[in-house]
């Protein structure tokens, strides 16, 4: 059984012959004939009482075409459907984002691309950098933030944020007036980090390697909040991201941050997978970043 078949009974029955029928499909009368022929041969049934003046249904041809238009109209839904993914006016997308910097940045973003799109939906899920690729990968996300460097072999990107490593510390702490400090300072320091699976985590543990010592690690958490709130209560310190467009700002706490002698840098970039499909709200969304950011 064909939709072709279907759609040529259903004309023949609103159209009461089956040459108003092949009128109204644009095709031939014989052409009409045949592909209802073959539907009650398929059937096994009746589905048609022809006679000169009128042709009649069988209650085989009444309940199949009930069917019919309930068909017809699935398949008008889904043209509509179809058309509105098309033209970007619907869809979700599932947007990964570290905790430390979604809420910080696309709040605005948002509300803006809402202002164009008010039907497509932006779901957020939080993690490290780490993690948030492997999602992306398999397909269980649609575009995340990326640190650089980036497999570009799996991984489309565009750069939208640079910075540095920032030294957080007490206004009490004995470097809280430093201009810079080295990384040999802090080896007695207590280190309150981002958790496992962050690449800020990653570049900090790194460089503390490269200066000949492992950080003593007293504390980690992926709440920002948190963890600058243990800083201010002397509990420690910290090492953040500055970027060039937002500085850190801990406005209400007694904490500063102090630049490193030897700077180390970063970047976030957009990424999302090169094979795979993407959804009419995904492709909408990144070209806004790309516009946007």
């Amino acid at each position: 059984m064909e939709l072709k078949q279907l759609h040529y009974f259903s004309q023949v029955v609103k159209q009461g012959s089956f040459t108003k029928a092949a009128i109204a499909l644009y095709t031939s009368q014989p052409s009409v004939s045949n592909a209802i022929k073959e539907l009650e041969k398929e059937l096994g049934v009746e589905l048609l009482i022809r006679s000169i003046r009128k042709i009649e249904l069988t209650d085989t041809g009444r309940l199949l075409f009930n069917y019919c238009q309930q068909i017809e109209h699935l398949l008008e839904t889904l043209q509509q459907d179809l058309d509105a993914l098309k033209t970007n006016k619907t869809g979700v997308v599932r947007m990964g984002s570290t905790s430390t910097i979604g809420a910080q940045f696309f709040a605005e973003v948002i509300a803006d691309f809402r202002k164009t799109y008010p039907n497509i939906t932006i779901k957020f899920t939080e993690s490290g950098a780490i993690p948030l690729q492997k999602a992306l990968l398999n397909g269980e996300l649609d575009v995340i933030i990326v640190h650089t460097p980036v497999d570009e072999a799996l991984i489309n990107y565009f750069i939208f944020l640079k910075g540095d490593l920032r030294l957080i510390v007490s206004k009490n702490h004995p470097l809280a007036t430093a201009e810079k400090v080295s990384w040999q300072t802090l080896q007695n320091e207590n280190f309150i980090l981002l958790p496992e699976g962050y690449k800020i985590r990653e570049l900090i543990l790194s460089e503390c390697h490269k200066n000949g010592f492992s950080p003593k690690i007293i504390c980690e958490t992926s709440h920002w909040d948190f963890l600058i709130e243990m800083v201010n209560r002397e509990q420690g310190i910290t090492i953040l991201p500055q970027n060039e467009l937002k500085p850190l700002d801990f406005d209400n706490h007694n904490i500063c941050n102090i630049q490193m002698d030897k700077p180390v840098n970063w970047e976030l970039g957009i990424g999302w997978r090169k094979e795979g499909y993407r959804t009419y709200a995904a492709k909408t969304w990144i070209d806004f970043l790309q516009a946007r950011l």
